[in-house]
């Protein structure tokens, strides 16, 4: 009879242990489930890609770059030294340029510079402010700014360089979508 009821105490329990489990498992699965629906707001978008953007460049993960940017991409012609369509420049062609691209100057403002101290500029402005920019209001979503990572830098004592990585808002995601040299998109 002991025996009995060992067997028939240890098979409950077996019961229990795997209807808790199971019960378990449906209410994380419940859980994962909400916290997923739940929508981002811009600003946490925003910080996601940013952080994100500069931990790539941190790590020098191009592929994790790659993924971060919008291509074809505007205005890697410059870098090249190759003729390359305003339209931009596929992803071969960007990683063969970005360590021209990404000079130290840049590199240090960009690794330093907080998503909310970017210079933020509407599509109305844009044309005023960079030349060749056009090319960047059909791909951005509609209503939405453009920010901009900007450095400046003396090569001698009479020239001064500017460069800057423009980031936009495409399909509901922040994406780089354009590089300026000397204010232009070339």
């Amino acid at each position: 009879m002991n025996r009995t009821l060992l067997v028939g105490g240890f098979l409950l329990s077996l019961a229990c242990n795997n209807s808790i489990t199971e019960n378990k498992s449906a209410a994380d699965t419940t859980k994962v489930a909400v916290a997923t629906k739940e929508p981002a707001t811009s600003d946490t978008t925003a910080a996601v890609f940013w952080t994100g953007f500069q931990q790539a460049l941190r790590e020098e993960n191009d592929r994790k770059l790659v993924m971060l940017t919008h291509f074809p991409l505007p205005g890697v012609a410059t870098f090249l030294g190759e003729s390359v369509a305003l339209a931009g420049a596929d992803t071969a062609q960007f990683i063969t340029a970005w360590p021209e691209i990404l000079n130290k100057v840049l590199k240090e403002q960009a690794l330093t510079t907080p998503w909310d101290s970017l210079l933020v500029i509407t599509p109305a402005d844009l044309e005023q402010e960079i030349s060749g920019s056009q090319i960047l209001l059909p791909i951005i979503d509609p209503g939405t700014d453009l920010r901009m990572c900007y450095a400046q830098w003396a090569v001698d004592s009479v020239k001064e360089i500017n460069q800057a990585l423009i980031f936009g808002k495409i399909k509901g995601m922040y994406k780089l979508c354009g590089l300026t040299w000397r204010g232009s998109i070339y």
